[in-house]
């Protein structure tokens, strides 16, 4: 049991978890290479399916949220905490990214092109979820880190307030109803390209997924006989929501059935691979630098396409190289940044909470998470 003065250990790391986000990430990478460097017809339907990686990260981030919040019960000032871990793990480098891309964009052009000092701050503060024209600006793929901080912004209350694997799922599908009814309302005024991709991007939209994750972590928590109990349970909840999602499409509304129904396709993948233990150390690897590449493999790919020699047109043939160029290069930098940027931040982290425990004195009292 944690006590005042010591944070507690850090949950074990699932190496299951770790392939998953290698799986992840190489989804999304494979699909942003294929945009530039395109692929044969045949091939093209399979690497759009990558845009569905960032998914698949939502998805095993509130599960492992869910994990380390039960392999941390008993720790004091757990929300307080779990800020801390949060915004340590994610803010520094998301900033030297920011700093980095901005930097790289004015000394390339002379200035910040669409880039202005709202949409800057909006970014530095984690807001830019809720702006039709930062949400996706200022860092390449920013809006998915976005949105994330939002979620662990709610996280502590949802996953006191929600406990049972039925409980999540409704939740998950007031958050879509919600979320649909104010897509509905604000469609009209943004019925532009930006406004649908602000509408994809925004936690209208990508909220249930997170709640979905958490719905599943306290199914497998269950044991083998309840499970099946609960499944029962949560299948006519499945089939009303991809049902109404259909049911709105049909009608003409942006209800989103198929998207909805690749990430319960994800989820039960996910589900199967956990309950396995499946891990294949290159997966990995990838998926423990996964947050580097995520952020700094949008750089190394415009740098490969601009590199790529000028006299051979570019063609279908041409992606799998460039594919297996861009991992590399970014798994390089992924594993640089773990072993420097990384470990420099969460070492921030852990003395932050260790920082915030003798604050609490020698004489505090254990209880369990509170918000």
């Amino acid at each position: 049991m944690p006590t005042a003065l010591s944070p507690s250990p850090a949950p074990q790391r699932l190496d299951s978890l770790d392939m998953l986000r290698g799986v992840a990430i190489f989804m999304v990478v494979a699909f942003h290479v294929s945009i530039p460097f395109g692929l044969p017809a045949a091939l093209t339907t399979v690497a759009s399916l990558g845009n569905a990686g960032v998914q698949l990260f939502f998805l095993i981030s509130a599960w492992t949220m869910c994990h380390m919040w039960v392999q941390r019960q008993g720790e004091p000032q757990a929300a307080a905490r779990f800020y801390l871990r949060r915004f340590f793990r994610i803010a520094p480098l998301f900033w030297l990214a920011m700093v980095f891309y901005n930097g790289l964009r004015a000394w390339q052009t002379g200035h910040l092109g669409e880039v202005g000092p709202l949409d800057l701050v909006l970014t530095a503060l984690f807001l830019h979820p809720f702006s039709v024209h930062a949400i996706n600006l200022a860092v390449p793929g920013g809006w998915s880190i976005g949105v994330e901080m939002c979620f662990y912004l709610l996280f502590p209350w949802l996953v006191m307030r929600w406990q049972t694997p039925q409980a999540r799922l409704a939740l998950a599908l007031a958050a879509y109803l919600v979320g649909t009814a104010a897509m509905v309302a604000l469609r009209p005024v943004l019925d532009t390209p930006q406004g649908e991709r602000f509408l994809y991007y925004s936690l209208l939209t990508q909220l249930p997924v997170f709640a979905v994750g958490m719905a599943l972590f306290a199914l497998l928590q269950q044991p083998p006989g309840q499970r099946r109990a609960a499944w029962r349970r949560l299948l006519p909840m499945l089939a009303v929501w991809l049902g109404l999602a259909f049911a709105g499409k049909a009608m003409g509304l942006l209800t989103r059935p198929f998207f909805w129904l690749q990430v319960f396709m994800l989820a039960a993948g996910l589900a199967w691979t956990l309950q396995r233990g499946w891990a294949w150390a290159p997966l990995r690897a990838l998926g423990r630098w996964s947050y580097s590449i995520y952020l700094f493999h949008f750089f190394l790919l415009d740098t490969v396409a601009l590199l790529w020699p000028v006299a051979a047109p570019r063609a279908s043939w041409h992606y799998l190289p460039a594919l297996g160029m861009v991992l590399a290069l970014s798994a390089l930098a992924g594993w640089a940044s773990a072993r420097t940027l990384e470990a420099w931040s969460q070492g921030a982290g852990r003395a932050a909470v260790a920082w915030l425990a003798r604050r609490r004195g020698p004489h505090a009292s254990v209880s369990g998470p509170s918000a």
